[in-house]
């Protein structure tokens, strides 16, 4: 009887404390006071597009060789600061490989790099991908860091075993949660593979990260980016609880000053850019309050790195063997000229020439515009290259400036007075051709996508005497365009994209339209768009030849 008069109160403390227990557990899984409102202070060193840059890059200014950049002195640059702020934590957001490096060697001398400076986390972008998934995936596991990428999925187990969407690093007594955004754009400017897919909804997947990350007990959260501008600021506005967007955008540019964006509430995040080839080292240093950034904290620099800066010696003895194994690789073909290859200054300058051919065609299809143009004069050697192997020493006497390229968006007009400058550079018969007043001879254009009929018996383009347009030619008597597999004469008001090299775009041989006009900076280099070119060929083998792209009548 006294066992079943205590029944029923029994049961009903079981349920109360049940109640308890659910409601604690619950609380347990929500952001504290303790954790995302506490006051902290952060410190963050980053270096951004290193792409393979891992040996200072050495160059002349008024006739004085110096030094700069390159991840030897940039890692030693981190050291120092490492010293005076151990908990500072150092992340590389995306780029780190490029050009003959990266496909000589797969990643292995610029990962294992990173590793010895200390990166503690990373993300991949464009250059990652330029020589497809296979290449990409072995090269990042050379990585002792973590990835983080939060908008892509993959098919592929070995590669979602590499990449995060996200991430919690102790800094101090504090956590530092880090996401990331790819561009839905990357896959226009790099190799494409079927492997990866990238979400396109930036602001969703921001949100997502920013939730979890703060689930996780995160103090303060990073967002790494490989973002335009324009994308960088439409999360920032739209998204609020990250503390700071740090990298670089999709192209190539230096800021020096952070940009605070408000969001939503009065959230306020700092966009930081780095630069690029280890030239120097991102710092930025913040505390927080009641959970945000308190922007009167917020402090940016770029901190050069110079002949003079700190090196770290287990990163240049990496950069120093792998520069000499490149040296040999240079001697290795990488591709077979099926005929021999004129390089003549006399028919590149004055001619459709089946080199200027090939290498318009490399700089259009790398950066997959409607057109590309290479200047004459960009392409050098004077001289017959006989027909067999190419090796990339060969290929650095052919292009020995080896500049970067620009997208430039011009008008069908602009496009034809483009046009009639690179004729300005043709001699006719009994023409007083004076390079005083015209273009000189290497700014004649070698084109892709396009046909031109110039008629020298047309005026020249004129200049005077301090190199402003005196007087348009008219020598171009049709210009036509490759849309959609057919050729359509160049309209006025139609938009078009054009490859070129830095030098053209920027006003080289008197081309100030391509100078005046907008213009997209990439860190793609002429060498790199015409070695991967030729191996789009089977075997490497190439057969260059004419089309009649440039037809020059009397």
């Amino acid at each position: 009887m006294i066992n079943q008069s205590y029944n029923f109160p029994i049961r009903r403390v079981r349920a109360v404390l049940t109640l308890i227990l659910s409601f604690l557990f619950s609380l347990a899984l929500l952001p504290t006071e303790s954790s995302w409102a506490r006051d902290r202070e952060v410190t963050l060193l980053f270096v951004s597009h290193i792409q393979s840059q891992l040996m200072p890059i050495t160059t002349k200014v008024n006739k004085t060789t110096v030094s700069f950049g390159g991840l030897s002195h940039a890692a030693g640059v981190v050291e120092a600061e490492k010293e005076k702020s151990p908990d500072a934590i150092f992340l590389q957001t995306g780029e780190a490989v490029e050009g003959p490096l990266w496909r000589n060697f797969g990643g292995k001398p610029e990962f294992t790099a990173l590793n010895l400076a200390g990166v503690q986390v990373g993300m991949f972008a464009k250059h990652e991908f330029d020589y497809g998934f296979e290449h990409m995936k072995k090269g990042l596991s050379h990585a002792t860091f973590p990835f983080v990428v939060s908008n892509i999925s993959t098919s592929d187990p070995e590669l979602d075993a590499l990449v995060k969407k996200n991430l919690v690093l102790p800094a101090g007594n504090m956590k530092v949660g880090f996401f990331s955004l790819l561009s839905p754009w990357i896959f226009s400017t790099t190799q494409k593979v079927e492997e990866v897919q990238v979400q396109p909804n930036l602001v969703e997947v921001a949100r997502e990260m920013v939730n979890d990350l703060r689930q996780q007990g995160a103090d303060v959260i990073v967002m790494m980016s490989n973002l335009a501008d324009a994308e960088n600021m439409e999360v920032a506005k739209a998204v609020s609880g990250i503390h700071v967007i740090v990298g670089r955008g999709l192209y190539y540019r230096v800021v020096t000053e952070p940009e605070f964006v408000e969001g939503p509430d009065g959230w306020v995040t700092p966009i930081v850019v780095g630069d690029a080839f280890g030239k120097a080292v991102g710092k930025c240093s913040f505390k927080t309050k009641d959970g945000a950034m308190v922007r009167d904290s917020f402090s940016f620099k770029l901190i050069p790195v110079a002949a003079h800066s700190p090196i770290h010696l287990g990163v240049r003895d990496i950069a120093m063997k792998y520069e000499e194994l490149l040296n040999l690789a240079m001697d290795k073909a990488i591709g077979y000229f099926e005929t021999a290859v004129d390089a003549r200054n006399s028919i590149l300058r004055s001619r459709e020439a089946p080199l200027g051919n090939f290498a318009a065609d490399s700089v259009r299809w790398k950066l997959k515009t409607d057109i590309g143009l290479f200047n004459g004069g960009g392409l050098r050697g004077n001289t017959v290259y006989p027909a067999g192997e190419i090796s990339q020493k060969t290929l650095a006497r052919i292009l020995p400036h080896n500049n970067n390229l620009d997208i430039v968006t011009l008008t069908g007009k602009q496009l034809r007075s483009v046009m009639e400058i690179s004729a300005s550079a043709l001699k006719a018969e009994r023409d007083n051709y004076d390079p005083t007043f015209r273009t000189p001879d290497g700014g004649f254009l070698q084109v892709s996508g396009l046909r031109v009929v110039y008629s020298l018996s047309g005026k020249p383009t004129l200049f005077d005497e301090v190199e402003k347009l005196k007087e348009w030619g008219n020598r171009v008597r049709s210009l036509s365009v490759l849309k959609n597999g057919e050729w359509q004469e160049v309209s006025d008001d139609e938009i078009y994209t054009v490859a070129v090299n830095s030098w053209t775009a920027s006003g080289g041989d008197r081309y100030f339209v391509l100078a005046e006009a907008p213009k997209v900076h990439t860190a793609y280099r002429v060498t790199t768009a015409f070695t991967d070119y030729l191996m789009t060929f089977p075997g490497g083998h190439v057969h260059m030849k004419l089309d009649d792209r440039i037809i020059i009548e009397d």
